[in-house]
């Protein structure tokens, strides 16, 4: 459960330092995604093999002088965020920071379990941060 939590708030503070705005951050609960056009589909619907590209490697990069890859790009656009946990999530960075004694961050961390926890995942398990998280763990980066 630490590395869960560890996992979620790196994942936040990525999404934060990239402003949240198209950098896949900004689902939260919606389902929705925009394609090229910035016309909104369904998700799965209207995915086909046939129009999936190869990921260009330049297109990762940070910065094109630094030659840094952002290793949380796929983290952040696959990460869910069921509604309210975005903002349960920002709250527990601020009651672990040092400065802040506004909270208990112990009391925060319940709340971030009790949601992530007791949520319901009904079609699509990858809904689940958890379960997410779960999937991540068995990634072989050989395989």
């Amino acid at each position: 459960m630490t590395r869960f939590i560890c996992y979620t708030l790196r994942v936040w503070k990525s999404c934060e330092e990239v402003g949240g705005a198209g950098s896949g951050c900004e689902s939260f609960d919606e389902g929705r995604d925009e394609d090229e056009d910035g016309d909104e589909v369904e998700d799965g619907v209207g995915d086909d093999v046939e129009g999936v590209t190869a990921p260009n490697p330049t297109s990762e990069l940070t910065g094109s002088s630094t030659g840094e890859v952002d290793t949380m790009k796929d983290a952040r656009k696959l990460y869910p965020w069921p509604s309210g946990l975005h903002e349960i999530v920002g709250r527990l960075w601020r009651a672990l920071s040092p400065s802040c004694c506004m909270e208990l961050p112990e009391m925060v961390m319940l709340e971030f379990f009790r949601h992530v926890l007791f949520q319901h995942v009904r079609v699509d398990v990858f809904e689940s941060p958890l379960l997410h998280f779960l999937a991540v763990l068995g990634i072989d980066e050989d395989t």
